[in-house]
């Protein structure tokens, strides 16, 4: 159900898995040799010996052989437990609406939620320079339960995680430079591995040489994003340091920071919005005086145990929506969609829901989405058809009509266990009922635009071959 409760589940499309990884850069981070990936395949090997009614035994029998095998990497366990789809919320905890369960309480709610499926820390960085350029950054730090307490109860609950990276970086009006986006290669950290250290009261998440750094109360928070050169995609080398005020409070998204419905996915989700950021951003070597603004998210749940027999993978995805207007307004909004016709939306209107803040007061809206007729582009990896416009309209609150222009097309990224989603820097100008106009910055994110069996067969198809390079 949309981003709030499904972010990370979306499905695929086919194509050859050595091209695939070759065109996303998907690394393993910490994980190159066997020594280092012991003990994420261990904990993975006897969560799958917990899950019952998964009705696809041929593919059942090939993660097993991943979690078996020597030489697989942390990455390789990654995309392997990606695979269980919804079976991957078996033995978790499950959130519940807010009340009855107690309410989120902070600081000790900013730390990790070990005991839920899947959590995240998303920051979308919106940065002018000091030569006129613009530098638009979405850094996804994401945390993934391998194994559970019943599962593996020797281990502690940091050893049944598994952590990766998905970095996006749009760059523009750069002198000497055309406007590019860049998807930064993933990676994959398993903690006894190395390369992940976390902490609360102050707050810190570091994944290999990138880093949320704050204080109790998460801002001011310090971020340090790198991203190496590569020059088969044309990346250049770039470090982001900048510095985010407490500018704004945090705000709860969905009923009390809750977002669920029976029979679907659970989450627990609030998020900042407008934080006033600044500092330095450094590419190929020439450093830049940067200013801007910052968006952070954290979010954390799980889905309920699907009934035996139950397909893992089914077809389903949102568009999700983060806006951030002058006089320290935002809005998001979430439009849930199922299969799609041809690889795309249906052309009546799309019904979700979204949060608006205004002066630091969030109101809870529905909203409409229509997507013009052709306003679609291919991405070149996988071919997958990804809106490029969207009209927005809410009600049940401030009657705000929202029109994004993206600014760089297509703007694809990648989660680690080789899903690929769009995630597009855009300006946006919204109108208030008194016929004024607001504009302001955000992202425009697409998921679950590709088709659930070509997912299926790219990354069965990458895990097979990984493990005959292997043998």
């Amino acid at each position: 159900m949309m981003r709030l409760s499904r972010r990370a589940f979306l499905l695929g499309s086919g194509v050859a898995a050595s091209a695939l990884v070759a065109a996303c850069g998907v690394q393993s981070g910490s994980t190159t040799f066997s020594s280092e990936s012991a003990g994420a395949r261990k904990v993975f090997g006897e969560y799958l010996k917990t899950i019952e009614g998964f009705p696809d035994a041929e593919t059942f029998a090939l993660l097993e052989r991943v979690a078996a095998a020597p030489h697989a990497t942390n990455h390789m366990v990654e995309v392997a437990w990606n695979l269980l789809g919804d079976y991957r919320g078996t033995g978790n905890s499950l959130p519940q609406p807010i009340p009855p369960a107690a309410p989120l309480s902070f600081p000790g709610d900013h730390a990790q939620h070990l005991d839920t499926e899947r959590e995240w820390y998303y920051e979308t960085l919106s940065l002018t320079l000091d030569n006129g350029a613009t530098l638009s950054v979405v850094a996804t730090f994401l945390r993934s339960a391998i194994g559970t307490k019943a599962s593996s109860a020797s281990s502690s609950p940091m050893d049944r995680q598994i952590f990766s990276t998905s970095i996006g970086i749009t760059i523009q009006n750069m002198p000497g430079r055309a406007d590019a986006h860049f998807a930064v290669p993933t990676t994959t950290f398993y903690p006894g591995s190395g390369g992940v250290t976390i902490a609360n009261e102050p707050f810190e998440f570091r994944l290999g040489n990138s880093s949320f750094i704050g204080e109790r109360d998460v801002f001011p928070l310090h971020s340090h994003i790198v991203a190496e050169r590569d020059a088969a995609t044309g990346l250049p080398s770039i470090t982001v340091d900048v510095s985010s005020e407490a500018t704004n409070a945090l705000f709860l998204q969905g009923e009390n920071g809750y977002v669920g419905a029976k029979n679907t996915n659970h989450f627990y989700y609030y998020s900042w919005p407008n934080q006033k950021t600044s500092g330095a951003v450094t590419i190929d070597g020439k450093r830049y005086s940067a200013r801007g603004v910052a968006w952070l998210d954290h979010q954390w749940g799980t889905g309920p145990t699907p009934p035996s027999g139950t397909a893992p993978l089914g077809w389903g995805g949102w568009s999700w929506f983060e806006f951030q207007f002058d006089a320290d307004r935002a809005l998001t909004l979430s439009i849930p969609h199922g299969a799609l016709t041809d690889g795309k939306l249906p052309s009546a209107p799309l019904e979700g829901f979204g949060t608006y803040i205004d002066s630091g007061k969030a109101t809870l809206l529905g909203a409409m989405m229509t997507v013009p007729l052709d306003a679609d582009v291919a991405s070149p990896t996988t071919g997958a058809l990804y809106p490029t416009q969207w009209d927005l309209h809410t009600f049940d609150g401030p009657q705000l009509h929202v029109v994004p222009s993206v600014a760089v097309e297509p703007q694809t990224l990648w989660f680690a266990g080789l899903e690929e989603y769009s995630e597009a820097t855009c300006t946006v100008v919204g109108t208030l009922p008194d016929g004024s106009q607001m504009s302001g910055v955000g992202y425009c994110e697409s998921v679950g635009f590709e088709d659930p069996i070509k997912y299926k067969a790219r990354a069965v198809d990458f895990l097979t071959m990984a493990l005959r390079a292997g043998s």
